[in-house]
């Protein structure tokens, strides 16, 4: 269905442009919706910084100093809405890009590892930087993404996918299953203009969600249901409930990649009835419940802890020289900044007990220039891993990193 979306949109794009050649970035705003429209601009934005360093002149420009960068980035961007599709390769172009943003909300992880490297094993980081722009969805994989890789000079597919793999895990361990199944609400909207039902995930698109993320349990155990229960979609509500099915002594399968590939029993269709008379059943003395849909779960093996989060160097200035090496800080940081027992206790209760990521994040926050920047990631710490900003070792933590950067910064103390 989404290749007829895909016809209809390049169909009325000719239609209401006729001969003239060419379509600007900025015309393609009234035929696409915002994440398609944000792979045509990173598109843009590519074309025209590999344009750009081709002229000797302009690359001394961009490489004179960090302001000079800086003002080339912004010049650039200011470019990128009058950049230019000819029209031989504009329906190309259009079709790249639904293709990878309606991907992107079904396999994110597939799509955004396809969309950074294409037939290429590393990439810079430049490159990188660039390419992930045009994931508007699930903002925290490439935000997390180009804070631990973009400072790289190359980065390959490996360390990309090991990366995109441990913040994609990190996540999911924190969602409960009324939360998860919210997660796939951007792939309502590609069903909806795909003519499908705005209301209900279809049971396609929610098995490759599944197969992306690795819950090789939970796929198994939808794909049997909606085959029992006839289902080509499901709601939020049906969804939430097939992952607490699955949970077993109150721990979800929302763990993480090492998981037992296990295949629910599948109840199959009755068989016709046959003339031979069947032999007489042996008495049961156990009660069934008449209700049809309920499917016996298998027992599932006790699932190994889940390994903690792979520790992440702290990245570089942007415009600062390569580091000499990509080794996890030293802890001796976080030991100045934090006492060994409020170290102790935030590490347990913020950083579920693991004090490299405390360490780690500390040494992050140490190097950045002023509290807004820290503020910002503060921000996104908090909602990744879920934690309440009002809670008091929450409030702790905050405040005493505001209070390294108070007196750098123009804003006073209230």
């Amino acid at each position: 269905m989404i290749e007829q979306y895909i016809e209809r949109t390049c169909g009325s794009l000719q239609e209401k442009l006729g001969d003239r050649g060419s379509v600007a970035v900025s015309q393609l705003k009234a035929f696409l919706p915002a994440d398609a429209l944000a792979w045509c601009k990173a598109d843009a934005t590519e074309h025209l910084t590999r344009e750009w360093k081709e002229h000797g002149s302009m690359l001394r420009i961009m490489n004179a100093s960090a302001e000079n960068r800086r003002v080339a980035r912004a010049a650039l961007s200011s470019m990128v809405p009058f950049f230019l599709y000819e029209f031989p390769d504009a329906p190309g172009a259009i079709r790249q890009a639904i293709t990878f943003a309606e991907g992107y909300t079904r396999t994110p992880r597939q799509a955004l590892t396809q969309q950074v490297f294409r037939d290429a094993s590393t990439v810079s980081g430049e490159i990188l930087q660039i390419r992930l722009a045009a994931a508007v969805e699930y903002r925290y994989l490439p935000t997390l993404l180009v804070r631990n890789l973009a400072f790289r000079p190359q980065i390959s597919r490996e360390e990309f996918e090991a990366s995109l793999q441990a913040i994609d895990d990190a996540a999911m361990r924190q969602h409960n299953p009324d939360e998860f199944a919210r997660l796939m609400s951007p792939i309502l909207r590609w069903s909806a203009l795909s003519g499908g039902d705005p209301q209900c995930i279809p049971v396609d698109s929610l098995l490759d969600f599944l197969a992306d993320k690795r819950l090789q349990v939970l796929r198994d155990y939808v794909a049997s249901i909606a085959r029992i229960r006839t289902r080509t979609a499901m709601d939020f509500q049906e969804i939430a409930s097939l992952v607490r099915d699955i949970e077993v002594k109150d721990v979800t399968v929302l763990r993480g990649p090492h998981q037992p590939t296990i295949v629910p029993p599948v109840i199959e269709s009755p068989a016709p009835e046959v003339t031979a008379q069947p032999a007489p059943l042996e008495e049961s003395t156990t009660s069934v419940a008449p209700d049809a849909d309920l499917v016996p779960l298998p027992e599932l093996p006790a699932e190994p802890t889940p390994a903690p989060l792979p520790e992440i160097p702290a990245p570089l200035e942007p415009d600062g020289p390569p580091s000499a090496g990509i080794e996890v800080p030293s802890p001796v940081l976080a030991e100045r900044k934090f006492s060994p027992e409020l170290r102790a206790s935030l590490s347990s209760s913020l950083f579920h007990g693991n004090v490299a990521y405390f360490d780690v994040t500390v040494n992050e926050l140490i190097h950045m220039d002023n509290w807004r920047e820290a503020a910002t990631y503060l921000t996104d710490l908090l909602e990744i891993n879920r934690l309440n900003p009002y809670a008091a070792d929450v409030m702790q933590f905050t405040d005493t990193v505001r209070r390294w950067f108070v007196h750098d910064d123009e804003e006073t103390t209230p």
